[in-house]
């Protein structure tokens, strides 16, 4: 391995403890479950957990039986997610509150 391949390693174990401790801390703390923002948030964080784990397998296993399949498979899921972020973004229940502009006059 070249240092390349190690700097990738490194940055991909790091990146599925932080992505695991995310989702252990969001799943004990938050109330995801009654919010479609919530979900949502765990539905990415569990797309990416996929997604780095096959990354970590083809670099510490090699090519395996249906790797290419998983991959195509996860990336199907991953639009599926990003599709659903969009939804959530433009239908008009869901839309981020807006910020309130206040009037400098009225501010104490």
């Amino acid at each position: 391995m070249d240092l390349y391949d190690w700097i990738s390693m490194v940055a991909l174990l790091i990146s599925y403890v932080a992505v695991i401790g995310f989702i252990v801390v969001n799943h004990w703390r938050i109330d995801w479950r009654h919010n479609p923002w919530g979900r949502h948030v765990m539905r990415f964080s569990y797309t990416y957990v996929g997604i780095i784990s096959v990354a970590l397998a083809g670099r510490f296993f090699g090519d395996y039986p249906g790797r290419r399949a998983v991959i195509a498979l996860l990336y199907v899921v991953l639009a599926a997610v990003m599709l659903e972020r969009l939804w959530l973004v433009l239908r008009p229940s869901g839309r981020l509150p807006r910020r309130e502009v206040r009037d400098p006059e009225q501010v104490s």
